[in-house]
């Protein structure tokens, strides 16, 4: 399968915030085509990432202030992190309303870059791609890594999944279509995904 992107990229001067977690550069400006543009934020990758990839990123606006994308509402929960016996991280995830389903934005769009980081790492050492009750991936996977998984499976299924999202943008923008995975699909899926991530 055949990845063709013909965007331009346009680079514009935006924040030259520091790394809590050391000098590493990722690749590109941390965006996910077709979901999420960073425009003037800071890409602030895990240095210290325990997977090949990130899945939940760190966007600096300030060095005081950062946002989570894609957002982990909830996650405290579904990951264990609100009762557990590390008291750090369980204070950690209750204060930035990781621990409700729904956060307060106000509260879980202004993290400090330290506590933001602290926070995805953790959740990246927890992280492991499952069906849930529904037949989705959980937790929620982009595309471009949906896509880039596709390279370590044989299911037609999956691949045909991966063609439709790879048509969904162009030159032009993003079509608003949302392609819902088979269920065979997905069953080939999840362990792809966690393949890509180096998740054993």
């Amino acid at each position: 399968m055949i990845r063709l992107y013909p965007f331009f990229i346009l680079l514009a001067c935006g924040p030259n915030i520091s790394n809590p977690t050391g000098d590493c550069q990722g690749s590109g400006d941390g965006g996910r085509v077709g979901y999420h543009s960073p425009s003037g934020s800071q890409w602030l990758p895990d240095c210290n990432n325990p997977l090949e990839q990130e899945l939940w990123r760190v966007f600096a606006d300030s060095e005081t202030s950062s946002y989570i994308i894609p957002r982990p509402d909830g996650m405290g929960i579904s990951y264990d992190f609100c009762e557990g016996e590390d008291t750090e991280l369980t204070s950690l995830f209750s204060d930035y309303g990781l621990c409700t389903e729904v956060a307060d934005p106000t509260i879980i769009n202004d993290i400090p870059p330290a506590s933001a980081l602290q926070i995805t790492h953790a959740l990246h050492e927890q992280l492991r791609f499952t069906m849930d009750e529904s037949g989705m991936i959980f937790p929620w996977a982009p595309e471009d890594d949906i896509i880039a998984a596709c390279a370590f499976t044989q299911s037609q299924a999956a691949l045909d999944y991966c063609d439709l999202l790879d048509s969904r943008c162009n030159l032009f923008g993003c079509n608003e279509i949302g392609y819902i995975p088979s269920l065979e699909a997905v069953e080939a899926l999840v362990p792809a995904l966690n393949t890509l991530y180096g998740i054993e």
